[in-house]
């Protein structure tokens, strides 16, 4: 008995230490990319800016681009199935929210019907935020041809990044045509934010050289090299974007602070 009870408070013992250790694990992971995350606070100056954007992005600012703003579902939901319906050759999708409900299966039936058209689908779905995802909505995708990439499932020897999701929202249509925002795949996004039950949201639609860089960011999430290489009519962003001197920046951040008038009558004046 006095042998059961000594094992019984060595297991016990065992699993507070374990439980202890995942914690303080845990919470160290997180205070680290508090660390790295944060940024010191930037004043006024422009070119302070423009150096703590380059270094957050990790891309350069390019100029030629176009942004369309959509807000609520109303409004978000249609541009981008309209991109899907239209698809040629690519489409690369990536979320965190992918639930059930009727905006689920329309979005689902959509990629379907673009795959077994001959173009080619591939999704990241976060294994986290989709758990809600009916089980059918993934075989229609998979069985249209679909190529389909969990984004960190739990895995014992990888535990400690479980944590670590994927938030983005990311829909690239053709290599030509981006959408990204805040709006996830469910009905809680439908309506135009009229009561608690319809949730606001805001989504914009890219077209220019930005496409390049945001179809980049695709490849830490599963789809890999591979995948940047295969949209055939992606419009290659530069290398080296060039970006503008310190004056044509400042000028224009000046232009866009001061009232017309004013902005009027510099222009005459100069």
């Amino acid at each position: 008995m006095t042998t059961l009870l000594f094992l019984l408070g060595g297991i016990i013992g065992a699993l507070l230490v374990a439980f202890a250790y995942m914690t303080l694990a845990a919470n160290a992971v997180a205070n680290h990319q508090d660390r790295v995350m944060s940024l010191p606070l930037i004043g006024p100056d422009l070119d302070a800016f423009l150096r703590a954007l380059h270094g957050a992005a990790g891309a350069c600012v390019v100029e030629g681009n176009a942004v369309e703003v959509f807000q609520n579902g109303d409004e978000i939901f249609p541009p981008m199935l309209a991109a899907i319906r239209e698809s040629q050759s690519t489409i690369h999708f990536s979320t965190y929210v992918y639930w059930a409900g009727a905006v689920p299966r329309e979005f689902a039936q959509a990629l379907a019907e673009a795959a077994q058209r001959g173009v080619m689908v591939r999704l990241v779905l976060d294994s986290k935020g989709t758990e809600p995802m009916p089980r059918e909505l993934v075989n229609q995708m998979r069985h249209a041809s679909c190529k389909i990439t969990w984004f960190r499932r739990m895995q014992w020897f990888d535990w400690m990044k479980y944590n670590q999701r994927t938030h983005r929202r990311l829909l690239i249509v053709d290599g030509k045509i981006g959408f990204t925002g805040g709006v996830g795949i469910a009905d809680e996004w439908t309506g135009h934010a009229q009561s608690p039950s319809h949730w606001r949201d805001t989504n914009v639609r890219l077209t220019g050289p930005i496409v390049g860089w945001s179809l980049g960011a695709t490849r830490n999430e599963g789809l890999g090299p591979n995948s940047i290489c295969s949209a055939p009519n992606l419009r290659r962003a530069p290398t080296r974007p060039e970006a503008p001197t310190t004056l044509e920046a400042r000028k224009r951040f000046s232009d866009q602070r001061r009232p017309p008038d004013q902005k009027a009558i510099g222009e005459r004046i100069s």
